[in-house]
């Protein structure tokens, strides 16, 4: 069991980093020729259907250029236009490729490496029958290999296309030199009649795709200067590559319908993108652990209820419900230990024994109590809510909390929040029971158990915290997560509580890289 679920988890991280590095390669690309499709669509629709490739054909061929082709490439395209577009798209088109040589290809042979180790568990039927189907991880990794090899021929239009857009874009500059009758500078390469001709094919293929819409009728696409972008859409490709008529292993395929069938031969899917293919994958390895989900999840039966919260429907006030918990094992006391957040301003602490016999309980509340001292009544710690939460070590928690006073803008606050202090304050429960916390705990107030001002002010609005207590080290994300703080905790020898050391501050304005917006 231990083995498989490492395989599982395996898998499932493979799967994350598919998805993330896919998610960067459409980042990448999405800008490779945004400015120049704007300008030739418009071009585009402007013309009879069919006129844009028979343009640029006679503009190649016989050196004569359309009153309207000629506005187009002198006044909206430009030289320098076209030369910053090449820098760019060169450059993305170096970012798309390595990206997909590297990290996409190198995850999709983990992939394969991982889903064939449960193909070969799966053969060991006395253990692993009734988690594990043969036929189905053979589904899997027939999906995986069609994906790899998906991968190899967006590699290949890659590298053509890279060499398209230099022939292309060193013509073009070229012909609006000579529109403009300047002189052409000698670091500009004439075409060869091997690359007219090849620029002639490339010219020709403007117009060659069709669209099939959500509809399901089909139109013209207007133009399509690049085939690398309709692998990252969600739907067939437009342009299918050409395969080699007279390549002997593609002609024995064809000629032999049962080899070209056989479940140990990987397909090769021409039509699909990459996106489609990632998503057969993705599907492929979740009918894999279909079967342990539904087994292992069968083996449990519930043994007790305990009802921690009752959400209620959202008020104006509260955009969503917090919803945070962090768990930790104290192996001194042999227990263990959850808190979860019941609402902004509430958190409840469940302490377990090992043999799940007996709970204790104790409910913390942020807000001031009536016998809270004057002192601490002010008008900071009536308004403060919970952000974050988590456990410094089995002794201390560790909360980002932010207040709301009156006339201020909203102050972020960490807390170190010693359980020693409240551990009188603890309710004692027998399990298995169906138990609602909420109607048996009493609030036990923190500014009645802190001593003097603990709240340490942070800079900016925070919102994420983790905590390391065997590092020392606390981690506070604000400003919308672009900046990251990171403060080293001290414990003083004349003190019990662990408390932020302000001169021990690393680096505070570390800019992180979790921005979508930079």
């Amino acid at each position: 069991m231990l083995h498989l679920a490492v395989h599982c988890a395996n898998v499932l991280e493979t799967k994350n980093y598919i998805n993330e590095t896919i998610q960067c390669i459409m980042e990448a690309w999405e800008t490779v020729l945004l400015e120049m499709d704007n300008k030739l669509t418009k071009y585009a629709n402007q013309q009879p259907e069919g006129s844009l490739s028979a343009d640029f054909l006679e503009l190649l061929v016989f050196g004569y250029a359309t009153h309207e082709i000629e506005d187009f490439l002198r006044d909206d395209l430009t030289e320098k236009g076209v030369k910053k577009l090449a820098n760019s798209i060169d450059l993305s088109y170096s970012t798309v490729e390595s990206l997909v040589t590297k990290q996409l290809q190198s995850s999709g042979v983990n992939m394969f490496f991982f889903l064939n180790s449960l193909k070969g568990l799966s053969r060991v039927t006395y253990f692993f029958e009734p988690l594990l189907s043969c036929e189905v991880t053979q589904e899997a990794l027939r999906a995986c290999g069609a994906f790899l090899m998906k991968v190899l021929e967006v590699q290949q239009v890659i590298d053509q296309c890279v060499s398209d857009m230099k022939l292309f874009f060193s013509w073009l500059c070229i012909v609006i030199l000579r529109l403009l009758q300047h002189d052409i500078p000698e670091e500009m390469t004439q075409l060869t009649p091997e690359d007219t001709i090849y620029l002639a094919e490339y010219l020709n293929s403007f117009e060659d795709s069709v669209v099939e819409n959500d509809d399901g009728t089909v139109t013209k696409r207007k133009f399509n200067l690049e085939k690398v972008g309709q692998y990252m859409e969600n739907r067939n490709l437009q342009q299918i590559v050409k395969s080699d008529p007279h390549h002997l292993w593609h002609r024995l395929l064809d000629e032999n319908e049962c080899l070209r069938n056989c479940t140990l031969l990987f397909p090769h899917e021409k039509e699909t993108s990459l996106i489609q293919q990632r998503d057969k994958l993705l599907a492929a390895v979740d009918e894999v652990f279909k079967r342990p989900d539904e087994s292992i999840s069968a083996s449990f039966v519930q043994d007790a209820e305990i009802i921690c919260a009752s959400w209620l429907a959202e008020s104006e006030g509260d955009k969503h419900a917090l919803v945070h918990s962090s768990f930790v094992a104290n192996e001194d006391a042999n227990t263990d230990m959850l808190v979860t957040t019941i609402n902004h301003h509430e958190v409840l602490l469940l302490e377990f024994n090992k043999e799940f016999s007996l709970l204790r309980c104790m409910r913390l509340d942020l807000q001031p109590g009536p016998f809270t001292s004057e002192a601490l009544r002010d008008d900071v710690y009536s308004k403060l809510q919970l952000v974050d939460l988590e456990f410094y070590n089995e002794g201390t928690l560790s909360l980002l909390i932010h207040s709301i006073a009156q006339n201020e803008s909203k102050q972020s606050y960490f807390l170190q929040f010693a359980l020693d202090a409240a551990k009188g304050k603890q309710t004692q429960h027998l399990m298995p029971n169906n138990i609602s916390l909420l109607d048996m705990v009493y609030p036990c107030h923190v500014p009645d158990l802190m001593e003097g001002n603990n709240l340490k002010p942070l800079e900016g609005e925070s919102t994420h915290m983790t905590v390391s207590g065997s590092r020392k080290v606390v981690t506070i994300l604000s400003e919308q997560c672009r900046k990251m703080t990171i403060f080293e905790m001290e414990i003083e020898d004349d003190e019990d509580d662990t408390e932020m050391s302000q001169n021990s501050l690393l680096e505070i304005s570390k800019e992180s890289a979790t921005s979508s917006n930079e």
